[in-house]
C-alpha cells in the first residue's frame, strides 16, 4: 500500500512538473531560440529541370517541376492571436474574404500601415509581444498536385512572410518560421496526396524577430513574396557553391565547385554521378567534356581532424574567361546534370557564373579584378506605392534599368536581403551589391547584440542570407545589418561569414571603436570622438574588411580617410540624405572621393520616396507617409527621401547624381585653341561604344552642332580633341556662347536605347560679342505721377502702375490694358518655404527667425519720389529690419515705355544670422503660365545643386516648371538666370532681365501657403502665379536632415553683409521678343 502511495505521489509530482513546464513554455513567436520548426537549411536559389537544354535556358516557367501558389487565397483577419481562427487548417473555410498573394494585408484593407524609423511600433519588452496588439492573418487555398510529381521530393517555398507563420498541408502540421525577408522551405512530401491538396498558413504581424527588424521603412504584414511548390527527384542536387579564383595577373581563372546532394537513403548511390558543363553567353560549351564527380564521394565526404576539407569537389582551369564587372557583366551558365547508375538523367539545374575577384589594396583601394573601383551607389528598400513590399519582377526590372540610365553602379539592399530575382538582374545588368542581413535593433541600440540568448537569431539571419545568395557575382559585400550597436553577436556573424566565404568583403557600419586596442575611448568619456566626424577609435574592429560610415560632409570624409593606422577602404554606406528638396553639394562629395584612394564612394540615402498611394476624403489621390493611416507611433515624412518619387519619376537631384557619376570627364585643354581634354573614367571599359556630339549655342539657341571624332580610349586614359567650332563672324549683340558636349551610346544597350546620353558637359567660350544696343531715353514718351491717399499712380503711353507708400509694394502694373502684376508685389523677402532640411536639422524657423519676421508685414522706413526727366522717375523705398541692424533699399527707375529698373541694396550687420534668400516676389495673374528663360535648366536647380543644369534657352508651362514634392516645400528655383519671361495665350506678358545672374522661381502659392501644407492637396486653389526674384538664394544642403549638418555647406550660405543687384521689368506685347536690351544710361 505504501509502495502504491509512493508511486502515486511521484506520478502526481511528475505530472505537476510537466504541467508547469508546459505552462512556462514560451510561444514560438516569443522565443529567440525558436526561429523555425521543420524549416529546411537555406540554400542557393535553383530550379529543377528535366533536361540540360531547359536548364541552360534557365526559364523557370518552362519547368514542369515548379507550381506557383501565387494568386487568390481565402483570408481572415483578426486583431489578436486569441481571436484567430482555431483549427481552420482541419476544415475547408466558408465565407472568408479573398486576398491576393503576394501582398501586404494593410494595403488590402486590413489593419494599419505603420511608418516608423527608430521607435518600435509595439510595446517593447523583448522577446515578448503584447497579445492585445498582434494582428493575425489566416490564409488557405487548394492546389492540384501534378500527376508527374509521383515519387518526387516536394518542398513548399515561401519567399518572404512578415513576420512569423505556421503552415499546415491537408490539416497536418508542417512547420513554423520567422525572419520576414528570407525564404522558408519545408519538405511536405509525406503530407501530400494525389489530386487536390490544401495549404493553410497563420501569419503573425509581430514576433520576437520583430525586435531585430526595426528598420526605417513601412511596417507591413502578410505573405509579401512568392509561394512555390518545388519538385525534385528523391536523389537531387540540394545546393552548390561556385567560386572563381583569378590568378595573380587577373587573367586566367580556376572554377571551383562544391555541390551538395540530398540523399534520403532510399536509393542506390553507387554509380550515380554529377556532371557540370560551363556555357558561354552564346550557349557554347566551354569544356570539351563535362566535369564529373561521383555522388558517393559528395555524400560521404570525410572531414579531417586538422585544417578543413578542400573547397572544390569539382574544378577546372579556365583560360582568360570574360570577366564580370558592373561595366562588363559577362555571365556564363553552369549546368549540372545528376545521373543515376544507369546514366539516366534525374535532374538538371543551373546557375549564372561571373568570373571576378574582390579584394583591397595596401593603399586602401577597393579592387575588382585587380582594378580600383568606386561605388556610385544608392540604398534601396523594397517599395511600391500601391503594392508596398510586394514588388513584382517587372517593378524590379524598371528600377534596375532606371538606375543604369542614371549611371548608378551599386546598391545596398537596405536593410534586408531582397527577392532572389533582384540579384539575378544585378548579375545580368551589372550592379555591385552590398547584401545586408535583415537585422536592425535601432530602438534599443546594441542591447540585444550583447545578449547570448539572441545569438542564434543573429547567426541565422547571416547564415541564411549568405547561403541563399552565395553564387551571385554581383554581390561583393556582405553587411551584418544596420544600426544595431555592436557586440559579440556581430563578431560571431562576421567570423562565420569570413570563414565560409573568402571571396567577398564584410561590412558593418557600427563596428566602430576597437576596445581591444590601446587608445580606445569608451562612449561617454569627455574626449570620445565627435559624432560629426565619426573618426576611428582608434581603429574599427578587425572583423570588418571596410570602414563603414554614415553621413559625412565632404570635409569630414577626407578627415576619416587621412587617419593613420588603418588602410582599409572607407565606404559611406549612407550619405547625401535626399529628403525632399535636398542633395546639395553632391559635386563636392565626389571631388573629395576622387581625391583619396581610400574613399571608394557609397550609397545615397535613398533611392525612392516611400510614399503609399492613398485618397483623402474628397477622393483626391496623394502619397501618404507616417501618420496618414492613423498610425499613432510614426516618423511622419522621414520615409520621403528618395532621388525618385514613389512612381519612379526622377527628382531634379537625380540629374545631379547622374552628372557626378558619369563615366566620362570633359574639360578645356586650351580654350583659345578650342581643344578639350576627355578622360575615360570607366574602370574596365573602353569608350568605343560611345560617340561624342557637340552643340554650339548663342544665348541658348543652337547655331552649330555635329559629331566629334573620338578615339577609343582605354579605361583611365585621356586624350585631347579639337572641337570643330570657330568664332562666329556675325555675333548677336551681348550674346554668350557655350559648347555643350554629349557622350551617347553608339548602339542600344540592354538597359538603354541607342543615343542615350551617359555623360555631358558645358564649356563657356570667351568670345567677345558687341555691346547690346539699348533704347534711347530721349525718345521715350512722357510719364505722369499722381497721388491718391497713400497710393502713387504712374501712367505712360501704354502702361500704368500703382505703388503703395504704406507697404512699399507695387500693387498694380498694367500694360496695354492687360494686368501684368497684381497687389502686394516687390516687397523685400528673405524667407523661403522651408525645405525638410531647413525645418528639421537646420531649424531655420528658430535660428533664422529674424528673417521670417522681416518677411511678414514689412513697413517702409521711407518712400520718396524723384522726377529725373520728362520720361523717367525714381521711386526709392527703404526698410529697416532686425532692430535697425539690417537696411534694405530699392530704387525703382520707371521709364516712359513702361520699363522698370529695380536697383536693390542690402546692408545687414555681419553678426546677424545667415539669410535664406535676398529678394522679392511679385504676383501675376494665373493666365501668364507660359515661361521662357535663359539660364540654368531645364529642371529645378540651386547654387549647390546645379552642375547638371546647363545654361540654355528653355520653355515650360507652369505645371512643368514647378516641382511637386510629397511634403510641400521650397521648389522650382532656376539659378544663373539671365532673363525670364511670362506670357499668356495671347502671347502678351513680361520679361524680367537681370543686370547680374538671378535666382528665380514661379509657383502657384506664396511661401506662407506652402509652409502651412503637409500634403499637396492641402494647398489652396489660387488665381495667381508667385514669382520670386532673388539676388541671393542659399543652397538646399543635405549632408543629413536632422542635425546642423542639414544646412548648406559654408560656401553656399548667404551670410549677413552687403549685397547689391539690379534687374528690369519689361512689358511685352504679342510682337515683342525677349532681348537683353535696356534703356541707355
Amino acid at each position: 500500500m505504501q509502495s502504491t502511495l509512493k508511486r502515486a505521489s511521484w506520478f502526481i509530482i511528475i505530472l505537476l512538473i510537466t504541467m508547469n513546464t508546459n505552462a512556462q513554455r514560451p510561444n514560438d513567436w516569443e522565443n529567440p531560440l525558436v526561429t523555425g520548426i521543420n524549416k529546411l537549411p537555406a540554400r542557393s536559389t535553383m530550379y529543377s529541370y528535366d533536361s540540360r537544354e531547359n536548364a541552360l535556358k534557365g526559364v523557370r516557367e518552362t519547368s514542369d517541376r515548379l507550381l506557383s501558389l501565387n494568386g487568390e487565397w481565402n483570408f481572415k483577419f483578426t486583431p489578436t492571436p486569441e481571436q484567430a481562427s482555431k483549427d481552420f487548417q482541419l476544415q475547408g473555410v466558408v465565407g472568408w474574404d479573398k486576398i491576393q498573394v503576394p501582398s501586404n494585408w494593410e494595403l488590402q484593407g486590413y489593419g494599419t500601415a505603420i511608418y516608423t524609423n527608430i521607435v518600435y511600433p509595439f510595446v517593447v519588452n523583448p522577446p515578448l509581444i503584447d497579445p492585445a496588439d498582434n494582428p493575425v492573418g489566416c490564409y488557405q487555398r487548394s492546389f492540384t498536385l501534378p500527376e508527374n510529381w509521383d515519387g518526387m521530393n516536394v518542398k513548399l517555398h515561401f519567399g518572404g512572410v512578415s513576420s512569423a507563420f505556421y503552415v499546415w498541408v491537408n490539416g497536418d502540421f508542417v512547420g513554423y518560421s520567422q525572419g520576414s525577408r528570407l525564404p522558408s522551405e519545408f519538405d511536405i512530401t509525406t503530407k501530400l496526396k494525389k489530386g487536390k491538396n490544401n495549404v493553410s498558413v497563420k501569419v503573425f504581424r509581430w514576433c520576437d524577430g520583430s525586435y531585430l527588424e526595426d528598420q526605417d521603412h513601412w511596417r507591413l504584414s502578410g505573405i509579401h513574396r512568392e509561394v512555390l511548390l518545388l519538385a525534385e527527384p528523391a536523389l537531387h542536387i540540394n545546393d552548390f557553391f561556385v567560386q572563381t579564383r583569378l590568378d595573380e595577373e587577373y587573367e586566367d581563372a580556376n572554377l571551383e565547385i562544391r555541390p551538395n546532394i540530398y540523399w534520403d537513403g532510399s536509393t542506390e548511390l553507387k554509380g550515380a554521378k554529377l556532371e557540370a558543363m560551363l556555357y558561354d553567353a552564346d550557349e557554347k560549351a566551354v569544356f570539351d567534356e563535362p566535369l564529373e564527380v561521383s555522388v558517393e564521394k559528395v555524400v560521404n565526404e570525410k572531414y579531417p581532424r586538422l585544417d578543413n576539407v578542400k573547397f572544390a569537389l569539382m574544378e577546372k582551369k579556365i583560360t582568360n574567361p570574360l570577366k564580370w564587372t558592373a561595366e562588363t557583366p559577362n555571365l556564363y551558365t553552369l549546368v549540372f546534370a545528376l545521373k543515376d547508375a544507369e546514366g539516366n538523367l534525374l535532374e538538371a539545374k543551373s546557375t549564372k557564373v561571373g568570373f571576378r575577384s574582390v579584394e583591397t589594396s595596401p593603399e586602401g583601394e577597393l579592387l575588382v579584378n585587380g582594378k580600383s573601383v568606386l561605388m556610385y551607389g544608392v540604398n534601396r528598400h523594397d517599395h511600391h506605392p500601391v503594392r508596398g513590399k510586394a514588388v513584382t519582377r517587372k517593378d524590379m526590372l524598371e528600377e534596375i534599368l532606371l538606375m543604369k540610365q542614371f549611371n548608378i553602379n551599386a546598391i545596398r539592399t537596405c536593410h534586408y536581403p531582397n527577392d532572389p530575382y533582384f540579384y539575378e538582374l544585378c548579375d545580368q545588368y551589372g550592379i555591385y551589391v552590398m547584401d545586408e542581413a535583415n537585422l536592425e535593433t535601432h530602438g534599443q541600440g546594441g542591447l540585444l547584440s550583447n545578449k547570448a540568448q539572441w545569438n542564434h537569431a543573429y547567426m541565422e539571419r547571416a547564415i541564411r542570407m549568405v547561403e541563399r545568395d552565395k553564387n551571385h557575382p554581383s554581390i561583393i559585400f556582405w553587411s551584418l545589418g544596420n544600426e544595431s550597436g555592436r557586440g559579440p553577436n556581430h563578431a560571431a556573424m562576421a567570423s562565420w561569414i569570413r570563414d565560409f566565404d573568402i571571396t567577398r568583403l564584410v561590412h558593418y557600419e557600427p563596428a566602430q571603436g576597437n576596445h581591444h586596442l590601446k587608445g580606445y575611448i569608451p562612449p561617454g568619456e569627455p574626449n570620445y570622438p565627435h559624432h560629426d566626424d565619426r573618426l576611428a577609435n582608434p581603429r574599427d574592429l578587425d572583423y570588418v574588411d571596410v570602414v563603414g560610415r554614415f553621413y559625412p560632409s565632404p570635409q569630414s570624409a577626407l578627415k576619416i580617410a587621412n587617419q593613420k593606422g588603418d588602410h582599409r577602404p572607407v565606404v559611406f554606406s549612407e550619405y547625401a540624405h535626399s529628403m525632399g528638396n535636398s542633395t546639395g553639394n553632391f559635386k563636392e562629395f565626389w571631388e573629395a572621393f576622387r581625391s583619396h584612394k581610400r574613399l571608394v564612394g557609397g550609397y545615397i540615402w535613398d533611392w525612392r520616396d516611400q510614399g503609399l498611394l492613398k485618397k483623402n476624403e474628397k477622393g483626391e489621390s496623394f502619397f501618404a507617409y507616417g501618420g496618414d493611416f492613423g498610425d499613432k507611433i510614426n516618423s511622419s515624412n522621414f520615409c520621403i527621401n528618395g532621388v525618385v518619387d514613389p512612381n519612379l519619376q526622377p527628382h531634379p537631384a537625380l540629374w545631379e547624381v547622374k552628372k557626378a557619376f558619369q563615366p566620362v570627364e570633359i574639360a578645356w585643354s586650351n580654350r583659345k585653341e578650342n581643344t578639350i581634354l576627355i578622360t575615360n573614367r570607366h574602370f574596365f571599359k573602353t569608350l568605343d561604344y560611345c560617340e561624342l556630339y557637340y552643340s554650339l549655342t548663342e544665348d541658348g539657341k543652337e547655331v552649330k552642332s555635329g559629331k566629334v571624332e573620338m578615339e577609343s580610349l582605354a579605361a583611365g586614359e585621356s586624350a585631347i580633341l579639337e572641337l570643330p567650332v570657330s568664332e562666329l563672324k556675325r555675333k548677336q549683340e551681348g550674346a554668350e556662347y557655350f559648347v555643350t558636349l554629349s557622350v551617347r551610346l553608339k548602339e542600344a544597350a540592354s538597359w538603354a536605347k541607342a543615343g542615350h546620353e551617359i555623360a555631358s558637359e558645358q564649356l563657356a567660350l570667351e568670345w567677345n560679342a558687341k555691346a547690346v544696343k539699348n533704347l534711347d531715353r530721349n525718345k521715350l514718351s512722357p510719364i505722369a505721377c499722381q497721388w491718391k491717399d497713400s497710393l502713387l499712380l504712374v501712367t505712360g503711353e501704354d502702361f500704368s502702375l500703382v505703388m503703395n507708400q504704406r507697404s512699399g509694394s507695387l500693387d498694380s502694373y498694367t500694360y496695354k490694358k492687360e494686368t501684368l502684376i497684381q497687389e502686394s508685389s516687390l516687397q523685400p523677402e528673405f524667407w523661403r518655404p522651408q525645405t525638410d532640411n531647413d525645418r528639421r536639422g537646420a531649424k531655420t524657423h528658430k535660428k533664422l527667425a529674424v528673417w521670417k519676421k522681416a518677411s511678414l508685414n514689412a513697413k517702409p522706413e521711407s518712400f520718396t519720389l524723384e522726377q529725373i526727366g520728362e520720361s523717367e522717375i525714381k521711386v526709392s523705398v527703404t526698410f529697416l529690419f532686425a532692430d535697425g541692424k539690417a537696411k534694405w533699399k530699392a530704387d525703382y527707375r520707371i521709364f516712359g515705355n513702361g520699363f522698370v529698373k529695380a536697383e536693390i541694396y542690402m546692408d545687414a550687420d555681419s553678426k546677424l544670422p545667415n539669410l535664406p534668400r535676398i529678394g522679392q516676389s511679385l504676383s501675376m495673374p494665373s493666365s501668364f503660365s507660359e515661361i521662357k528663360w535663359l539660364g540654368r535648366g531645364p529642371f529645378e536647380n540651386y547654387c549647390d545643386r546645379k552642375s547638371a543644369s546647363f545654361i540654355g534657352l528653355y520653355e515650360q508651362n507652369l505645371e512643368s516648371f514647378m516641382e511637386e514634392y510629397v511634403y510641400p516645400q521650397e521648389n522650382a528655383n532656376r539659378s544663373d538666370v539671365r532673363w525670364m519671361s511670362f506670357r499668356n495665350n495671347q502671347n502678351t506678358g513680361i520679361q524680367i532681365l537681370g543686370e547680374q545672374d538671378l535666382n528665380m522661381s514661379a509657383r502657384k502659392h506664396n511661401w506662407q501657403q506652402i509652409e502651412a501644407a503637409m500634403h499637396p492637396y492641402e494647398l489652396p486653389a489660387t488665381n495667381f502665379i508667385r514669382v520670386q526674384i532673388d539676388g541671393q538664394h542659399m543652397g538646399v544642403g543635405g549632408n543629413d536632415s536632422w542635425s546642423k549638418n542639414a544646412s548648406p555647406i559654408k560656401k553656399y550660405r548667404v551670410k549677413a553683409g552687403k549685397y547689391d543687384y539690379s534687374y528690369w521689368l519689361k512689358p511685352m506685347n504679342a510682337k515683342s521678343k525677349e532681348s537683353r536690351s535696356k534703356i541707355e544710361k
